[in-house]
Parts: structure tokens; C-alpha cells; sequence
């Protein structure tokens, strides 16, 4: 008899909240209480003005992609951005590599040297 009132308590835990589901009406589920957004003050953001130039609204403009991708090969991943730094991007790029270039410390097995590539 104990085992029967063991079994229907079990029973109760696992089964309780889909029965309580099924009997209650669908009105007796809570709400979630949201508030609205405030409206925002656009005269707060610190955005730049660029005078309307390459675009119409007066919106920061950006020129377009030029690029082309190739996929050469999916095992392993192979591609090929055709275009993706323009002639000055490369120039600048080339004038700050040693700059930003930190030496690296290459190991070997009789000695270690340090590298400015």
C-alpha cells in the first residue's frame, strides 16, 4: 500500500503542471507586463555631420564593394577575394606594417634569435 501512495506522490510531481494546464482556462495565464521604450532624442547622439556628400539623405556614405569572391576549393576551404584592398588601402597598409610589427621571438634548437619580419 505504500508503494501506491509512493507511486501516485511521483506521479503527481512529474504530471502536475500539464494536468493544471489542461483543466485551467487559457485567461488564467499571467501577463507579461512590458513598458514601452522611450522615445529617443536624436539631438543627444553625437553623430557626424558629412554635409550630404555620396549619399542624398545626408547619411555617412560609404562607396561601394568591388570585390569578387572565388571558391576554389570546399575540403579544405579555399577562397580567393579578388579585390578586396583598393590600390590606396594597400599603400597604407604597406607604409604602417612596420610600425604596428612587433619583433617575434623565434626558437631553434641551438639558438634563439629575434625576428623584425
Amino acid at each position: 500500500m505504500f508503494s501506491y501512495i509512493v507511486g501516485l506522490v511521483a506521479f503527481l510531481v512529474v504530471f502536475y503542471q500539464p494536468i493544471v494546464q489542461l483543466l485551467s482556462p487559457e485567461a488564467a495565464i499571467p501577463q507579461i507586463r512590458r513598458t514601452p521604450r522611450p522615445k529617443l532624442n536624436f539631438d543627444l547622439l553625437a553623430l557626424e555631420d558629412d554635409g550630404g556628400s555620396d549619399s542624398t539623405n545626408g547619411t555617412i556614405g560609404c562607396a561601394s564593394d568591388t570585390y569578387s569572391v572565388h571558391i576554389y576549393s570546399r575540403e579544405p576551404l579555399v577562397v580567393y577575394i579578388e579585390g578586396f584592398l583598393s590600390v590606396d588601402e594597400r599603400a597604407h597598409l604597406l607604409d604602417i606594417r612596420f610600425v604596428l610589427s612587433v619583433g617575434h621571438i623565434l626558437y631553434d634548437y641551438r639558438f634563439t634569435f629575434l625576428s623584425m619580419q
